[in-house]
């Protein structure tokens, strides 16, 4: 792993951040078999993936529409999240990352 956040860590950190994250919950077993990640959690405004190694998240994200990655972690965002929230929702994660 790149870092040690979790996916947990991030979502925390996307909360106290004031960003939309609501309806949480774990999608590790119906995501990650397909995605390759190794940890994914669902709200209903992003999703969080975690991957093994950035390159890994790199060959995930090429693929998805809408998505930002920073390191071995992919948000991808329903289409309602404005280019604004996207930023600020990488700056949570760079946080959790620290």
């Amino acid at each position: 792993m790149l870092n040690d956040a979790s996916v947990g860590s991030i979502l925390s950190a996307i909360t106290k951040s004031g960003l939309p994250a609501v309806n949480a919950h774990d999608s590790t077993a119906s995501r990650c078999p397909q995605a390759g990640c190794v940890q994914a959690t669902d709200t209903d405004t992003v999703s969080i993936l975690k991957f093994p190694s950035t390159g890994r998240a790199e060959i995930y994200a090429a693929a998805v529409p809408d998505m930002l990655q920073v390191e071995d972690v992919v948000l991808v965002f329903e289409s309602t999240v404005t280019s604004e929230q996207k930023a600020a929702y990488g700056r949570a994660v760079k946080d959790a990352m620290r």
